[in-house]
């Protein structure tokens, strides 16, 4: 982790997937857009539904992360 928070871009080339999901749970919100923005170019896709809760929450896609109801 960088001094200024996760290098997502460092994370994105190397296909740091285990590092990308790790930052959509950091503090910073612009943070975790900006990862599940990188898991998107890398056309990932959630393992589960923990990691399509916090991939959703990401990128702020609310409608359809309220729609996963309670897991």
């Amino acid at each position: 982790m960088g001094i200024f928070g996760p290098n997502l871009t460092v994370m994105e080339r190397k296909k740091d997937i285990d590092g990308l999901l790790a930052a959509l749970q950091h503090t910073d919100s612009k943070i975790r857009e900006r990862s599940a923005s990188a898991l998107d170019r890398l056309k990932w896709e959630p393992g589960d539904e923990d990691e399509k809760a916090l991939y959703l929450g990401g990128k702020r896609a609310w409608e359809e992360l309220a729609g996963m109801g309670e897991i």
